[in-house]
């Protein structure tokens, strides 16, 4: 499998994808997960904040099997939250996606927002965080690079404008 960031992501991902953003009820998210397989969709993007990662998990494990697809025929992409910035709360972060998700890997993990709940865009801590948060990712990126234990693939982060780079 190629891991090599960039590359994967663009021989991998799919054009278009499912976004789960606002369906937290169980059932409905079975039923959209189970016609998006059955159209062909191959790319789910979820969120920490949405709170569905452990229904879309569930709704896999069950419907992969069901329409004859395995873990590597799905692009998953979720997003690590404003509030698990830092080297401690984003280590324990990725590990809740993965167990949510029930996966051994993220395809496409992201920094939700670049900054921290609770702090301003100008604090230092933010900054801080961040970089942290930045870290502890490309720190899980090399252990499933080096087979150490398969996480995620690629990091990036959501809603970066040019007007967004000095916040980075």
């Amino acid at each position: 499998m190629d891991v090599s960031g960039r590359n994967y992501v663009q021989s991998k991902m799919p054009s278009v994808g499912l976004g789960t953003y606002q369906i937290r009820n169980e059932q409905t998210i079975f039923s959209v997960i189970d016609a998006a397989l059955e159209c062909g969709y191959r790319f789910i993007d979820t969120a920490q904040i949405y709170g569905n990662e452990p229904a879309i998990g569930r709704a896999l494990k069950e419907l992969l099997p069901k329409h004859e697809l395995t873990r590597e025929d799905i692009f998953i992409t979720t997003k690590l939250s404003p509030a698990n910035q830092g080297r401690l709360a984003a280590g324990k972060s990725i590990e809740r996606s993965l167990n949510n998700l029930q996966v051994d890997y993220i395809d496409l993990l992201i920094i939700h927002w670049p900054g921290a709940s609770k702090v301003q865009v100008n604090d230092p801590d933010n900054k801080r965080l961040r970089k942290e948060s930045y870290l502890v990712m490309e720190e899980y990126y090399i252990r499933m690079c080096l087979n150490i234990r398969p996480l995620y693939l690629s990091f990036t982060c959501s809603c970066f404008l040019k007007c967004n780079t000095p916040l980075i």
